[in-house]
């Protein structure tokens, strides 16, 4: 007959493994689509704002940003 310490420890074993199976398994089939989508969304509210905004504004500011890498490279 087993000892009751065995029995605990493959209790403990199987439960800890099985969290982690779920685990896996939620990431695998939700978790992925999940992610796509909020970065989806972020990517077209950003095409959005920058829609909105003033095209001057951005040329001025790649232009400074390019001179500024210029500058740093050298």
């Amino acid at each position: 007959m087993k000892r009751i310490s065995y029995k605990i420890f493959l209790f403990l074993n199987c439960l800890t493994y099985g969290f982690i199976a779920l685990y896996v398994l939620i990431n695998y089939l939700f978790l992925e689509d999940y992610q796509i989508g909020l970065k989806k969304k972020e990517i077209i509210s950003l095409a959005k704002e920058y829609k909105s905004e003033n095209y001057e504004d951005f040329k001025e500011e790649a232009q400074l940003n390019a001179i500024f890498i210029k500058e740093v490279s050298i």
